[in-house]
């Protein structure tokens, strides 16, 4: 089945909509220009509805993975298509408007699925972590934070927090996925850790700033954790931590927040395995190298806690992902540990930095 209808399409880099045909079928729904170009392709599990047809207004579409995106269709039939056979389309109503058909059609692709997942899910989760679209990883990660950051200050003295958004953007313009979405916000208190979560969600802990020797062990730290967020490690372990549920829970739309949020937990005190850690720790350190930063501080950081805390795998070693051990991974950056670099902040800007949590200033003279 096939329907061909007129719509206008808005790729989200320009205000000038495509006039275009849109080809609807039950695997996805594509897009031509009036040239015959393929424009863009939509799969059925990332559209969204934003607004229903009505009396010559026409529906109007967007992607979960790409919201800036709209494709605006008033063909009243294609609309009941795609609502009928897009489960994820708009929460809410797939379970109401789903026929027998699409639902035998969906039950039987979950049931292979599960299936196949039962006997290959440690090898997927990998690859399940790149598929699920950005707003999903976005909204798990805001959980994950949320959860972590409970009954604590977010930090954001305005001197503190423009010295981050400097040292976070000197290294964002030097990651593998510069263009990946990343925030970074400070907590009030300990323990000496940071963490990366789904969706370019990054936190670091204040003691870890106040503790630190200089700013490139803070800047060591950042770095990990980005690599760490543009191999959607955290993403992953989500999805091992949640396992088939989670899958099935992506296909019929809907994430349960107390799934995510005991994920979180059995993620942030488990810590990564050992590719993962290595993996960010060589991404991070090519980052400091390709942002003139030494990875010197990344280092010693290492080696002042193993030196506090020993190298086995206590409660503080496993927040620091100590899967290899801290010997390990300080051994295996002593050769890039040599390169030297300018600083990854200035005396100031480092001051204002240790500082973030205090109270803001401007806040306090306008009280």
């Amino acid at each position: 089945m096939s329907t061909s209808v007129p719509g206008r399409y808005f790729d989200g880099q320009s205000a000038t909509p495509h006039i275009v045909r849109v080809e609807f079928t039950r695997l996805g729904v594509r897009i031509d220009a009036s040239d015959g170009r393929i424009l863009s392709r939509w799969g059925l599990t990332d559209i969204r509805v934003l607004e229903d047809p009505d009396e010559g207004r026409p529906a109007v579409y967007t992607l979960d993975s790409d919201p800036q995106t709209r494709l605006q269709v008033e063909d009243i039939a294609f609309h009941r298509n795609l609502i009928q056979y897009a489960p994820l389309s708009a929460p809410g109503r797939a379970r109401l408007s789903l026929s027998l058909p699409a639902l035998a059609g969906w039950a039987a692709a979950a049931a292979v699925v599960i299936a196949v997942v039962a006997w290959t899910f440690p090898k997927l989760s990998g690859p399940v972590a790149h598929i699920i679209p950005d707003g999903w990883r976005q909204d798990i990660g805001a959980k994950v934070v949320d959860m972590m950051g409970s009954g604590r200050k977010d930090c954001r003295q305005a001197e503190g927090l423009a010295a981050l958004d400097a040292l976070t953007q000197r290294l964002q313009a030097v990651s593998p996925e510069p263009d990946e979405p990343l925030r970074v916000r400070v907590f009030s208190g300990g323990p000496v850790n940071a963490f990366a979560a789904p969706g370019g969600e990054v936190v670091i802990f204040e003691d870890l700033i106040t503790r630190a020797d200089d700013p490139d062990e803070v800047a060591g730290v950042l770095a990990h954790e980005i690599g760490h967020a543009v191999h959607r490690h955290p993403t992953e372990g989500v999805v091992n931590a949640i396992g088939l549920s989670l899958l099935v829970q992506f296909m019929f739309g809907g994430l349960q927040s107390d799934a995510i949020t005991g994920a979180a937990a059995q993620m942030y005190t488990s810590g990564y395995g050992r590719d993962a850690e290595r993996e960010a720790d060589q991404t991070g350190a090519e980052m400091l190298r390709r942002a003139g930063i030494s990875p010197r501080g990344m280092v010693t950081f290492f080696e002042r806690i193993r030196d506090s805390y020993g190298d086995s795998d206590s409660m503080i070693n496993r927040y620091l992902g100590s899967h290899p051990s801290l010997t390990e991974r300080i051994d295996s950056l002593s050769e890039q540990a040599e390169m030297t670099g300018r600083p990854a902040l200035g005396d100031v800007e480092w001051e204002a930095l240790r500082g973030i949590c205090n109270p803001d200033p401007a806040n306090e003279s306008e009280g």
